[in-house]
């Protein structure tokens, strides 16, 4: 599904046979049932895709091979407006179907649906831990977490 691909030229709907070929156990019903809940059109040719259209069909692309167990997921949700990234949050484990998932992104709000959080600095961890425990620590995650969220909330709740 590289952008400058010939799967560019091609609708979801052409793409599956060929995701079928590549993984001998992709999920076509339950890929099928994602593009309609991320309102993925089955007939739209992929170069036509706003970049928050791609990203939502390369995650489910990932999602949906029933031989993967472990899921390295990139930034997500960089493409995603705030709506279908809340979704994606919302509905992290079905989507990931009990597999492990490493989660890699800069925005820490998505840090609270995962299970375990690891922060890096310099090429190295720094911390690790729960989002809650990791607030309570009051260390460089809480400092980046509470600087990010000004944003959306007073500094009072940031700090929860």
């Amino acid at each position: 599904l590289s952008d400058a691909g010939f799967s560019e030229y091609l609708t979801i709907k052409d793409l599956l046979p060929i995701l079928e070929a590549l993984y001998p156990v992709f999920d076509k019903e339950r890929f099928c049932n994602y593009c309609e809940r991320f309102s993925l059109p089955m007939d739209k040719k992929v170069r036509e895709f706003s970049t928050g259209m791609k990203a939502k069909l390369k995650v489910l692309t990932a999602i949906c091979n029933r031989d993967a167990r472990l899921l390295i997921l990139d930034e997500p949700t960089a493409a995603l407006d705030a709506i279908a990234e809340s979704k994606l949050y919302n509905d992290f484990d079905n989507l990931t179907g009990g597999k492990t998932a490493v989660y890699i992104s800069h925005r820490l709000s998505s840090t609270q649906f995962c299970n375990n959080v690891a922060m890096f600095k310099d090429g190295e961890m720094c911390e690790y831990g729960t989002h809650d425990s990791l607030m309570k620590k009051n260390g460089a995650y809480a400092e980046m977490f509470r600087l990010q969220a000004q944003y959306y909330v007073d500094k009072e709740a940031a700090n929860v």
